[in-house]
């Protein structure tokens, strides 16, 4: 993923605070609360979720509590994409809590209803508030950021 912003492409080089981040920053490297925690959760739900949708991502990241994801969202200050799986975690009964990978498989094969696949897709709106809050997470953070390798 590629920031939107020309300042931090600007400094896109190999040790750069954002390519560090997109690299080497995993949420499992952080406690629960900490908003870098939230940033590496925010960051997995936009690549997954770009690729994939949101199904997608709420299937290959059965280890991570979906209510979390909507709070690091929401944390980090990326409301819209934060809406729009709250919408879907809504429909799927109000919450997502970790799993197995067979568990959250059938959960979703059982739940996931045809009419939620307008929610699949994160939105352009949802996109641009997600790289944006990235972005300002990063810039806020680049002595951290680039002490990561």
């Amino acid at each position: 993923c590629q920031p939107a912003s020309k300042s931090l492409s600007a400094e896109n080089t190999e040790h750069s605070p954002w390519n560090n981040f997109v690299m080497s920053s995993e949420a499992e490297n952080y406690p629960a609360g900490s908003i870098f925690r939230d940033a590496a959760l925010a960051k997995l739900f936009m690549n997954q979720s770009a690729r994939g949708g949101l199904n997608s991502f709420l299937t290959n990241n059965w280890d991570v509590d979906a209510v979390e994801v909507v709070n690091a969202l929401r944390a980090i200050g990326a409301n819209s994409a934060a809406d729009q799986l709250d919408v879907v975690l809504r429909k799927l009964g109000g919450s997502l809590p970790r799993a197995t990978q067979d568990e959250r498989w059938h959960f979703l094969e059982k739940h996931w209803k045809d009419e939620m696949n307008d929610y699949d897709t994160l939105s352009g709106e949802s996109y641009r508030d997600l790289m944006e809050a990235l972005e300002s997470h990063v810039n806020k953070n680049k002595e951290f950021y680039e002490s990561l390798k």
